[in-house]
């Protein structure tokens, strides 16, 4: 009988902790630099929620919840997709630059700079996040 209960707690558990990570979403984040760069994590899921997580020179500290339009996800992950194909080449080089890291659709792009990202600048502006 005791067994028995161990498998209930067991599936009970395993169920919930997928249940959480089911829903796909962008996780953008940016490290720190020798000065004042924002270091930050930013998720966006499918049905337009916004974790925000600041963790140093951010108006924020610490997380925040907003939500964002399904047109503005679509435009977040369409950009994703074709900046895949050009990181590695325009990828900066330097020592203080902050290195920012997003993973999207089972990828994980890595590169220092942030030009290609301007759909994701626009909304750090909108939700008024950065200084």
């Amino acid at each position: 009988m005791k067994q028995l209960y161990i498998v209930i707690i067991l599936l009970i558990v395993s169920c919930s902790t997928t249940k959480n990570f089911s829903e796909d979403k962008i996780h953008y984040r940016k490290t720190a630099c020798l000065g004042k760069c924002p270091v930050f994590d930013l998720y966006v899921y499918d049905n337009g929620k916004v974790i925000f997580n600041g963790v140093n020179n951010t108006k924020i500290k610490g997380e925040a919840t907003y939500h964002i339009s399904a047109q503005q996800v679509k435009l977040l992950k369409g950009e994703l997709s074709k900046l895949s194909s050009v990181v590695d080449s325009e990828s900066k080089k330097g020592r203080d630059l902050p290195k920012t890291i997003v993973n999207f659709d089972n990828k994980t792009l890595a590169f220092k700079g942030n030009k290609n990202l301007i759909v994701f600048n626009n909304l750090l502006k909108q939700l008024d996040l950065l200084h």
